[in-house]
């Protein structure tokens, strides 16, 4: 809006011609360069305004010093600081009427701080013009400064608020309407009882008063008017002093704002602080000496830099900062009052990370705070007072991260003193440092050089305090790199300890806490940094599979328990070995048969049987009732490959023909599929299946013959109805295994009705005694039907749709079909008269009175069908009598042309007279 960075001017008034009129009128009459014309009409002219007070109006005040001077202070859009006065003028260059005269300073926004910090600057200047003679040119100077009184400020400030009307309340009240006014966009309207022109000179000393109680970033954006003859609502002027009997109530524009009617004794809208609100309770005892409050402010526009433009706004927030600031300054009864509260505000005005290293007093303060509470022995910390102190962490710098730590291991300290019991003392005050190992690191080494013993009861509580496999490998994780000044003979001894115990809690998920374990312990081997402790890792692990193994309850061990023991089964880990007994051995090389069995891949078939084959007698049959009971609630295709092996004899060999024994018990094997799949028919998906596995289908013989003879006594057996399933006889013929198919023909025929299968048995016989009868049955089906017919001469079926029994319209439609077994095309016939074949609609014409309907049908065989007979009646209408026809004047016609003006001779209409009847004889 401005071209540089000096101070600029503006006059404006009525006169001859002004900057942008070249006739007279109000305008402004000069300016500094740096303004633009835009600036000034958008910016500048809308407060250039003076209406003079009604009640100077009404006397006829001809005096001009008793006419108020409007002083305002606001800002732009653009940000500029704009310093105004306007004066009354009783006469203007015309000496006929009276006008005003307005001239402001702009300060550029870059410099308007000077005018925020130093009320003076605003309140005291001496610079402003009272005219201005256009002979003098429209330009004004660009000024570096704007004078002012230096040594002027609030004087005589109890003298002031008692001439205004205002009281410890009430000023309390205006101070908090004032400081909410940027936030809540209520504007505040004050009215003083006094004449005019010492109403708006008190208006300025008390604006000036309530100025230098503001916080620096109310005054930046508040804007202010000492004089208006009513209430306007201007964007940028938020308090608006306005002459006495201005403020009338009710006012529905003004509803809801905040109202200081002084003469009236009313304030209305305007919210009345709490008593006890520090910020307020400070600024009434300074209000004489409000240099001192310069700390306070610089102290809370430290705190607020780099929060939300809100936060600088909010009333709430200056109480809260008052009371931080009343801290600093020693009053530390209020921190003891409150020490978790104190500590978390700090924190809270730290934000955002980026502004925290320039908020030097509020680190002053934590850190202070913080030693004091480290050094009350007989004060008592919660966990959200270290949390507090952790995140105090991640917003100090790295030169205080050791004074942290330092405090955190005295309050470590000072809770293990005060409580025996850990788990009520120290060990919740742990909890906020997890995930900060650098400073859980140096707070234990802190502790560790004052009490080792003390850091050793923490790591075991901790240890014990766990109850899950994952929190436990969490926090021995924490531990071991948090208290690295502890024996690992110590740690070893509490984490078996806790391994044990872990395993032992419920029976029933002890194969899935072992895997957990050995999972998150071997993860926790793998960790950057984790070779100090790889060796206790190791024995973890060790012990994990040990405890297992002793344990393990066979009978008990379902699918999931031995699928997850993949850690131990699948490929075991060489430093097991030396530290099994015979026992343990014999239980390992078990469990490590079943795992290949329930973990077959295609192909691998080779590697299940040969782990099963190297089991002894005992052995064996333990492997195999558990496969069976991990197996009998899985019979589907997936595990269709594993199903055997429950079933399997090593010592039986490959080929050995029907003499010698199966390597596989077919018949239990096809009992127990068939039982556990509960009749959905699985059974037959498992048969197909066998076809193409060489274990049931050797690639010579197409079929195991010990499975084969199994096949057919399961099908004469639990099997029998089989085949009278359509979809299993075809799901099981369609197998591309010859031998298979086979088995299946067999098996179908042996389930065929005793008539099929004798029929089957003497098909030869009954091919040579057929010949004949197929050609007596094809004689049969090309003539049997005429024959039948001839021989038998049936009658047709009639059927009639409904025919009504009267009709106004002399139509009657008859609609009829005729069926017979032994003629396609059977003829109807309708009163006598041949209508049609099969089906036939006819219309019937109806004579006045009763008309008989008979419809029958007759097949090519002679044969008639029963008629059906129906009287319909039919009333004609009685004709309309005639109309005379007048006939004009003029000679008579003959007879015979009279008789010629008849209508013509034709078909009588049904109903009418002309004519003879039909049922009229000639």
């Amino acid at each position: 809006m401005y071209r540089e960075q000096g101070i600029q001017q503006q006059v404006f008034t009525r006169d001859r011609e002004g900057v942008f009129r070249t006739n007279e009128g109000f305008d402004t009459v000069a300016k500094s360069p740096g303004l633009e014309a835009a600036f000034i009409k958008n910016s500048l002219h809308p407060y250039c305004v003076y209406k003079a007070p009604q009640e100077l109006l009404a006397r006829g005040e001809a005096e001009a010093d008793r006419y108020p001077a409007a002083f305002g202070v606001f800002r732009t859009e653009s940000g500029e600081l704009v310093l105004g006065r306007t004066l009354y003028v009783p006469v203007d260059f015309t000496g006929q009427r009276s006008a005003f005269f307005t001239h402001q300073f702009v300060v550029p926004a870059q410099r308007a701080e000077d005018w925020v910090r130093e009320p003076a600057r605003l309140f005291h200047v001496t610079g402003f013009r009272s005219s201005y003679d256009i002979q003098e040119g429209k330009e004004l100077p660009e000024l570096m400064d704007i004078e002012y009184d230096t040594e002027a400020g609030p004087h005589e400030v109890d003298e002031l608020l008692a001439r205004t009307g205002f009281g410890r309340e009430s000023f309390r009240q205006l101070l908090h309407a004032v400081m909410s006014s940027p936030f809540t966009r209520r504007k505040v309207y004050i009215a003083l009882d006094a004449e005019p022109a010492q109403a708006a000179e008190d208006a300025k000393r008390l604006m000036e008063l309530v100025y230098g109680c503001l916080p620096y970033a109310i005054r930046r954006v508040l804007g202010f008017l000492t004089y208006s003859q009513e209430p306007e609502g201007k964007a940028d002027i938020h308090v608006t002093f306005v002459e006495r009997g201005s403020l009338k109530q009710p006012d529905r524009q003004l509803e809801k704002d905040m109202l200081f009617d002084m003469p009236g004794g009313r304030i209305t809208g305007a919210e009345l602080p709490p008593e006890d609100h520090p910020y307020f309770r400070h600024v009434w005892q300074l209000r004489h000496d409000l240099h001192r409050l310069e700390s306070l402010l610089d102290f809370c526009e430290e705190a607020l830099q780099g929060l939300e433009p809100g936060a600088a706004l909010s009333v709430a927030n200056y109480g809260e900062l008052c009371t931080l600031y009343e801290i600093e300054q020693g009053r530390d009864s209020l921190y003891a009052a409150d020490s978790f509260g104190t500590m978390e505000r700090i924190v809270s005005y730290l934000h955002p990370v980026e502004a925290a290293s320039g908020k030097v007093r509020l680190h002053q303060l934590f850190q202070r705070l913080f030693r004091k509470e480290t050094g009350d022995s007989s004060g008592r910390t919660q966990a959200d007072y270290v949390g507090l102190v952790v995140k105090y962490s991640g917003l100090a710098g790295d030169a205080v991260q050791p004074q942290l730590a330092r405090g955190l291991s005295y309050l470590l300290e000072r809770a293990a003193k005060q409580e025996d019991d850990l788990t009520g003392g120290v060990l919740p005050l742990l909890e906020p440092l997890q995930g900060h190992d650098a400073l859980l690191r140096d707070a234990f080494e802190e502790l560790y050089e004052r009490s080792p013993a003390l850091v050793q009861r923490i790591v075991a509580g901790r240890l014990e305090m766990t109850s899950s496999a994952k929190g436990f490998v969490q926090e021995l994780g924490l531990l071991l790199n948090a208290a690295g000044g502890v024996p690992m003979r110590f740690f070893a001894e509490e984490s078996l300890k806790k391994v044990r115990q872990l395993m032992r809690g419920d029976a029933r998920r002890r194969t899935e806490t072992a895997q957990s374990l050995y999972t998150a312990v071997d993860e926790l081997s793998r960790r950057e940094g984790a070779r100090s402790y790889a060796s206790l890792c190791e024995l973890i692990l060790l012990d994990i599979q040990l405890s297992l193994l002793e344990d393990l309850e066979p009978d008990k061990l379902t699918y999931e328990d031995i699928v997850r023991l993949d850690f131990m089964l699948a490929s075991p880990r060489p430093e097991l070995l030396p530290h099994l007994d015979t026992g343990m051995k014999l239980t390992l090389g078990w469990l490590s048969a079943v795992f290949r069995v329930l973990t077959l891949e295609r192909g691998g078939e080779g590697t299940a049987a040969a782990a099963m084959e190297g089991l002894g007698p005992w052995e064996l049959e333990r492997v195999q009732s558990v496969l069976r009971r991990a197996l009998e609630d899985r019979i589907t295709a997936e595990h269709f490959p594993r199903i055997p092996y429950a079933f399997y004899h090593p010592d039986s060999e490959v080929g050995a023909g029907a003499a010698g024994r199966a390597r596989f018990e077919f018949g239990a094997m096809l009992d127990y599929v068939s039982s556990h799949s509960r009749g959905t028919g699985v059974v037959y998906d498992f048969i197909a299946w066998s076809a193409g596995d060489e274990r049931f289908a050797p690639p010579k013989a197409g079929i195991d013959p010990h499975y084969r003879a199994a096949l057919s006594r399961y099908f004469e057996g639990q099997g029998e109805g089989a085949f009278r399933q359509k979809d299993v006889k075809d799901r099981l013929l369609r197998v591309p295994n010859e031998a298979f198919q086979r088995v299946f023909r067999e098996a179908r025929q042996q389930q065929a009705p005793a008539w099929l299968r004798l029929v089957l048995s003497k098909r030869r016989t009954l091919i040579l005694a057929g010949v004949p009868l197929l050609l007596l049955l094809i004689v049969i089906t090309a003539y049997g039907k005429a024959m039948m017919g001839a021989i038998l001469q049936p009658a047709p079926e009639l059927k009639v749709e409904k025919v009504p029994d009267t009709s106004q319209t002399g139509f009657v439609t008859v609609k009829a079909q005729a069926a017979d077994e032994y003629d396609p095309k059977p003829k109807i016939y309708v009163n006598e008269v041949l209508a049609g074949e099969s089906r036939i609609t006819k219309e019937i014409a109806l004579v006045s009175g009763g008309n008989e309907i008979v419809v029958k049908a007759e097949n090519k065989y002679g044969e008639f069908s029963e008629p059906f007979k129906l009287t319909v009646q039919f009333e004609a209408p009685a004709p309309l009598p005639a109309i005379p026809v007048e006939q004009p004047a003029g000679p008579s016609l003959p007879a015979s042309a009279k008789e010629s003006t008849q209508a013509p001779a034709g078909p009588a209409l049904p109903g009418t007279s002309a004519g003879k009847s039909k049922n009229q004889t000639p």
